[in-house]
């Protein structure tokens, strides 16, 4: 499968490498949260008829970790370096 273009959400590009940025994918219930390495969060609807971005957030700073997702919390690490910070988000859906 080819990998979407710098147009879709989460994917752009490494301005030291000129390669593609990184990102990941974790399905939440109905819908895709996507963490590229620059540490933004974008949250799709899983339909396969379209790409419809839900909503976005810068939530950490520069990192090339994965993030883990538990008991509705995710977890990122925030920066390139040992000394860098880990965050727990809570993600939960709307009322």
């Amino acid at each position: 499968m080819a990998r979407p273009g710098p147009e879709r959400p989460g994917h752009g590009r490494d301005p030291r490498s000129h390669r593609p940025a990184e990102r990941t994918q974790s399905h939440l219930g109905e819908n895709i949260l996507i963490h590229t390495d620059a540490g933004e969060l974008f949250l799709i609807a899983a339909d396969p008829s379209d790409c419809r971005e839900l909503g976005r957030a810068k939530a950490c700073g520069p990192n090339w970790c994965n993030p883990a997702y538990a008991d509705g919390r995710l977890y990122l690490r925030d920066g390139l370096k040992a000394t860098s910070n880990l965050y727990c988000l809570e993600l939960c859906a709307r009322e």
